[in-house]
C-alpha cells in the first residue's frame, strides 16, 4: 500500500511538472491569465516566464474585477525575487502599474500579513 502511495505521489508530480514546463500561450482575458497562473504558480522559473511573456499594457485588463490576495503575494514574490535577480526591473515594473489598477486593491493590501506588507516598500526601491 505505501509503496502504491509512493508511486502515486510521483506520478501526481510528473504531472504537475509537465504542466507547469508546457508552453503556455499568452492570455487575453482574466479567465487565461489565472489558469496560466495556477499551472505555474509553484514552480518560480515557469512563473518568471508566464509574467515576462505578458505585454506590460495587457495586466490592467486581467485585475479589472479585482486581485486575489494568494494571487497578489505570489506576484510580489516572483517580482522581488526572479525578476530582479534577472535584471528585469522594467518588466517587474509593468507587471507592479498593471497591479496597481485593480479595483479594491486598497482592501487586498490591508489584509496582507506584515511579511507580505513589508514587500511593497523594498521592491519600490529596487525599481
Amino acid at each position: 500500500l505505501e509503496d502504491a502511495r509512493v508511486l502515486a505521489a510521483k506520478a501526481r508530480q510528473a504531472v504537475i511538472d509537465k504542466l507547469a514546463t508546457a508552453e503556455l500561450k499568452v492570455p487575453e482575458t482574466s479567465g487565461e491569465f489565472e489558469r496560466g497562473w495556477k499551472r505555474v504558480r509553484k514552480d518560480p522559473g515557469a512563473l518568471h516566464h508566464f509574467l515576462s511573456s505578458i505585454p506590460p499594457e495587457k495586466f490592467p485588463a486581467f485585475f479589472r474585477s479585482g486581485l486575489e490576495e494568494e494571487l497578489f503575494v505570489s506576484l510580489l514574490e516572483t517580482l522581488s525575487t526572479t525578476f530582479l535577480e534577472k535584471g528585469q526591473a522594467q518588466g517587474a515594473a509593468g507587471v507592479l502599474r498593471g497591479i496597481a489598477t485593480a479595483p479594491r486593491l486598497q482592501m487586498t493590501l490591508r489584509f496582507l500579513d506584515a511579511k507580505d506588507k513589508e514587500r511593497l516598500p523594498a521592491l519600490g526601491s529596487s525599481l
